[in-house]
């Protein structure tokens, strides 16, 4: 599968990982596309822009953009990860991911989560990406990786810069621009971003 050139803009669902943009087990190339406007609502994993899981996925030269995911309930099944980018598997390069929210008490990535080994980011700016849980919630709130959240993988040569995690209380909020639990981080400048906790790098 490839295509080329396309926009994903506006669309909105419940339950699916991948509002905008699915790649899934086959596999396919995206180039040259424009990822914006998708809104993700309810429970499930998260990809309210693009949602990837496959060695043989790739997203080249796209802009993934003003995506949004939340969830007005407080149960541990309330989970944002990756509101623009879920990368279960497959490689991310040349991209720009900015402006993409998530308003959920358990959220992590709010530009890219990197789910697996097998996930791979390169030459790609994530910026002005936020995770917010609240500001009138007063549970405490698992958020974490405001621009990137790495379960593993590998991050090369990217840009960091301006995230943030927003109005949430003092329980594992760390991570403004990266939260890594393993992987590779190559290359890459993070800076300016902001958190309660952590605001450049939470390792």
């Amino acid at each position: 599968c490839l295509r080329n050139g396309f926009r994903a803009v506006r669309d909105t669902a419940e339950t699916y990982d991948g509002i905008g943009l699915r790649i899934d087990t086959n596999g396919g190339t995206v180039s040259n596309c424009v990822i914006s406007g998708n809104q993700r609502h309810w429970r499930g994993r998260g990809a309210a822009g693009v949602y990837m899981n496959s060695k043989q996925a790739f997203l080249k030269n796209c802009i993934v953009r003003d995506n949004v995911g939340y969830f007005a309930g407080n149960a541990s099944s309330d989970k944002q990860y990756g509101t623009g980018i879920y990368l279960a598997a497959g490689t991310v390069s040349d991209c720009f991911v900015m402006n993409n929210t998530a308003d959920s008490q358990y959220a992590k990535g709010g530009g890219i989560y990197l789910g697996s080994s097998d996930a791979v980011v390169r030459r790609t700016i994530v910026s002005d990406n936020k995770l917010t849980y609240g500001p009138n919630k007063k549970t405490d709130s698992n958020v974490q990786g405001g621009g990137v959240y790495m379960v593993d993988g590998v991050l090369d040569n990217c840009l960091i810069y301006g995230n943030k995690l927003e109005n949430t209380m003092h329980f594992q909020v760390h991570g403004g621009g990266l939260c890594q639990e393993a992987g590779s981080v190559v290359n890459c400048t993070i800076a300016n971003n902001a958190a309660y906790g952590a605001a450049g790098v939470f390792v």
